[in-house]
């Protein structure tokens, strides 16, 4: 697996508080029903986490 594409929303964030996505991709170029591709789509929807400072 590797992410990428991270990004902080300013219009989510607030004070000492922000709100961060990140994108997963897999490495995995096989094509056939046991590839990460399709056991498991959700690797490629955006991930998102919300980290306090201090």
């Amino acid at each position: 697996m590797i992410s990428s594409n991270a990004h902080v929303h300013a219009a989510l964030s607030s004070g000492d508080t922000f709100v961060a996505s990140y994108s997963v991709n897999s490495m995995d170029t096989r094509v056939s029903p046991d590839a990460d591709h399709y056991r498991d789509p959700g690797i490629y929807r955006p991930r998102f986490i919300r980290c306090t400072l201090g």
